[in-house]
């Protein structure tokens, strides 16, 4: 059976770094007879690419929430190298919506509005997706959700926040389009906002849709070009995006940390 490879951004965030490992052992444990393991795209030195130029076989499951520049090209790139032993499947897109509304009904939300607050990029499909989010989050918690960038692209967190409270919403709060902790949560946690969440994490939609995606890539094709693009949920937006051994989509993700479960065949390169 072919391994299952969770491509993660990377990041120099503790919590990020113990998440990713986290998130890896809780899809292994929904998938006994699988090597799970993780690959990084950025930060840390040991790269996806290694990761699956190790493998017999894998397929690649981004985690990503939008589209971007690493998986449109690290992911291609890291296939490139495997010599048709690996195919990709869609990033996780916008089918996490209910995973968002969760965390802030945990952290005490919504409130009154809502700013779901994104990294931001410069490619503006990327930020369109998640302005399709946040329509998707507003239907599901009921009160406007308003989209907030931290770097790359406007509006930025603050402005959204400052025109929700102009426009007379008195309790707002923040939701983070994000899977991980990262040091972006500091910057939110000294906003000024009623509540913020905290990131995805390793809720259990996460972990079900991951699987779903590996098993759905193992029934198109053994090892063939994947095409599949995911299909929304009723409140799900759809991701844009195309697939796969060549073009996938991108977005904040996990951290990095060594994999505990190294793979039998891997001489050297899991991070």
């Amino acid at each position: 059976m072919s391994d299952l490879v969770i491509a993660l951004h990377g990041t120099r965030s503790r919590q990020g770094t113990h998440a990713a490992e986290e998130l890896r052992r809780a899809v292994a444990g929904r998938l006994p007879d699988t090597e799970v393991v993780t690959g990084f795209v950025d930060v840390h030195d040991m790269r996806l690419a290694d990761v699956v130029a190790a493998r017999e076989d894998c397929v690649v499951v981004p985690a990503f929430l939008t589209a971007g520049y690493h998986v449109d090209n690290d992911i291609p790139a890291a296939l490139g190298n495997a010599g048709g032993r690996a195919v990709a499947t869609a990033h996780l897109g916008g089918e996490l919506v209910g995973a968002l509304a969760d965390r802030l009904r945990e952290a005490g939300g919504p409130g009154d509005a809502v700013v779901l607050a994104s990294i931001g990029s410069s490619r503006p499909e990327s930020n369109t997706e998640v302005h399709e989010v946040a329509r998707a989050l507003q239907q599901v918690i009921g009160v406007p959700v308003r989209v907030g960038f931290m770097y790359a692209a406007t509006p930025r967190v603050t402005q959204a926040l400052s025109r929700l409270r102009s426009e007379g919403y008195l309790r707002v709060s923040v939701a983070v389009h994000a899977l991980a902790q990262g040091r972006y949560q500091e910057i939110l946690d000294g906003l000024g906002a009623d509540v913020v969440a905290g990131p995805i994490g390793v809720h259990p939609t996460l972990v079900d849709l991951i699987v779903s995606r590996y098993r759905e890539a193992l029934g198109s094709s053994r090892l063939g070009i994947h095409r599949r693009l995911a299909m929304p949920s009723s409140t799900s937006p759809s991701p844009k995006l195309k697939l796969v051994s060549g073009s996938v989509s991108d977005a904040t993700g996990f951290g990095v940390l060594p994999n505990s479960s190294r793979s039998r065949r891997a001489c050297s390169s899991v991070t």
